[in-house]
C-alpha cells in the first residue's frame, strides 16, 4: 500500500474525469489515501470504500472526516461477492490489491458487475521492491527506489 500523500494516489485520481455526484468505489481502500486524492479532484463525488481490515477503515473514516469527506466505508472480504448492487458505480478503483487475491478473475468479474454501463475501472500495482537494480551499494539502491 502506498502511503498517504504518495503521488501515485493523485495520479490514479486524475486518470478519469468524474462528473458531479459520480459514485466511486475503492476496493481495498485501506486508510483512504486514494479516496482522499479523488476528493481533491472531484469534491462532489460520492465516495465508497471497502477493506478487510476494520482498523484501516476506522482510520480512513477519521482521516477523510478531517478533510471534510463523509465516505461510505465498510468491511468486505474481496474474495467473496461484493455487497453492492449491480451497475452502481461510475468508477471502481483498486490499487495494490489484485495481486493478493487468490482468484483475481472473480474480483474482476465482481468489479465489472458493480460498474455501471459506460463506467470505468482502474487497476494498479506499484511494487518498488520488485524493481531489479544492481548497484555497487545495495543500501543506496534501496533508498533511491523507495524515494
Amino acid at each position: 500500500m502506498a502511503r498517504w500523500g504518495h503521488p501515485v494516489h493523485s495520479f490514479l485520481a486524475g486518470l478519469t474525469p468524474l462528473g458531479e455526484g459520480a459514485r466511486v468505489l475503492d476496493l481495498g481502500c485501506g486508510t483512504g489515501a486514494t479516496l482522499a486524492a479523488i476528493a481533491v479532484v472531484a469534491p462532489r463525488a460520492r465516495l465508497h470504500g471497502v477493506d478487510l481490515n476494520a482498523d484501516a477503515i476506522a482510520e480512513a473514516r477519521q482521516r477523510l472526516g478531517a478533510l471534510g469527506c463523509a465516505p461510505e466505508l465498510a468491511p468486505a472480504n474481496l474474495c467473496e461477492p461484493l455487497p453492492m448492487a449491480a451497475a452502481t458505480y461510475d468508477l471502481v478503483i483498486c490499487h495494490n490489491v489484485l495481486e493478493c487475491i487468490p482468484d483475481p478473475g472473480a474480483l474482476l468479474r465482481e468489479a465489472a458487475r458493480v460498474t455501471r454501463p459506460g463506467g470505468r475501472t482502474i487497476w494498479s500495482h506499484v511494487d518498488f521492491d520488485a524493481i531489479i537494480t544492481s548497484g555497487a551499494e545495495p543500501a543506496l539502491d534501496r533508498r533511491v527506489i523507495h524515494a
